[in-house]
Parts: C-alpha cells; structure tokens; sequence
C-alpha cells in the first residue's frame, strides 16, 4: 500500500513468499468471519438489527468459501439460518454443493435458509440463466420456485453497475463482492465512500493485502 500524507496514492506490489500470501478462499475467509461484514450481509437480506447474526462455520472449498450464519440470540430464533457462497466462477458443482448444504442446515435448525452466492468474476450461462433480476434491489438476482431455501440470491458481476450508479450512493454489499475482485482501481475508489460500512470494508481488505499497512497508519 502506498500512502502519501496518510492518505491513499495506490498499491505497491510486492514478492511475498508463498507462506504469506493469501489466496482467493482466505481472503473469503478472513471477511466474512468479520461481524460488521456479517452485518452488512444479513441486513440487507433480511433487514435485521446489527447483532442479529453470528459465525456458525465457514469452509474453506476447492474453488470458494461456503459460510454459515445463525441467529445470534435466543430472541431471535425465528430467524432462518443464512448461506453464503462466495466463489470467483459460480457454476452448476457449486449449485449442487449447495443444495445439499440446505438440506445439511434444515435438518439441524428444522428451518430452512436464505442462500446468497457471490460470484466476483465471471458466472456461467447455466448457472445464471435461471435467476430473475429483483424490483426492489437491481443488483440482486432470485432463483424462483426453489424447495430447497427460503430464498436462493446471486449477486455477480453483473450487479456491479447495477449496485453503483454514484460512488456515494454505492451499496454496502456490492462493495464487499466488489472488494473480491482484488483490483486496486476499484479498492481505491472504496476508500473514498464516506459510508462508514464501507470504509470499514476498505479498511479491513487493505490490512489483509497488506498487514504492513498498519504500521504506516
């Protein structure tokens, strides 16, 4: 990262050793273990109070990150079990994957959940083709009619523009697919919300990418 007067001129790469750098799954990881990333998801999936969810397990796959949110209070227990699938390339293994994780989570809260893909890159045709654009939130799709979830959601690349039409009016959870994509243009222009969520998100995504970072803060 490279600063100038504290504040951000772009990104200095550097050669890490392979011990220290990070790949795409742990850098899913890392944000979506974070409560004010859980936060940002579940409030705009469900329209909760912060809080409201918890870390229930997250897992490393092959080809992403599948992670579990629950109700983090007693109160809230009427409140489904939430999904989170973030991968690079969605495709059909992964909607298979997924199926089974519902079922997987049904059969241990008796509930059944909200399911929301995150593809940062490029999502296949017949995995796409499937899902409906929503009215009320442009940058999200639905997959009608499914028995499997009480709702199934993909946000992709292609919410991007949808999500984004003004950098202040940018949304905080397609800023978090777009934070995925590790492009410095898009990072920086992240750091220049004024949206606290999303400053937050900038905030944590440098420090991953760059753990020195903070020692010149």
């Amino acid at each position: 990262l490279q600063l100038r007067n504290g504040a951000f001129i772009g990104w200095e790469y550097k050669t890490f050793s392979q011990e220290h750098m990070l790949n795409y799954e742990q850098i899913c990881k890392i944000l979506s273990e974070d409560q004010e990333v859980i936060d940002i998801i579940t409030k705009d999936l469900l329209n909760v109070y912060e809080d409201s969810y918890t870390l229930d397990s997250a897992q490393i796959l092959a080809n992403g990150v599948s992670v579990t949110y629950t109700p983090h209070l007693a109160v809230h227990s009427a409140l489904p079990p939430i999904i989170i699938q973030f991968h690079p390339h969605a495709s059909q293994d992964i909607m298979i994957n997924a199926i089974d994780q519902c079922f997987q989570v049904y059969l241990r809260s008796n509930q059944l959940p909200v399911v929301l893909f995150i593809s940062s890159d490029k999502t296949s045709k017949s995995f796409f083709d499937p899902f409906v654009q929503l009215q009320s939130k442009s940058y999200l799709y639905h997959l009608p009619n499914t028995v499997w979830s009480r709702k199934c959601l993909l946000i992709s690349e292609r919410s991007f523009g949808q999500g984004a039409p003004k950098d202040e009016n940018l949304n905080e959870l397609v800023a978090l697919s777009m934070c995925l994509l590790q492009d410095e243009q898009i990072i920086a222009t992240l750091g220049r919300s004024q949206n606290a969520a999303i400053q937050h998100l900038y905030n944590k995504y440098k420090t991953i990418f760059d753990p020195d970072c903070n020692n010149q803060l």
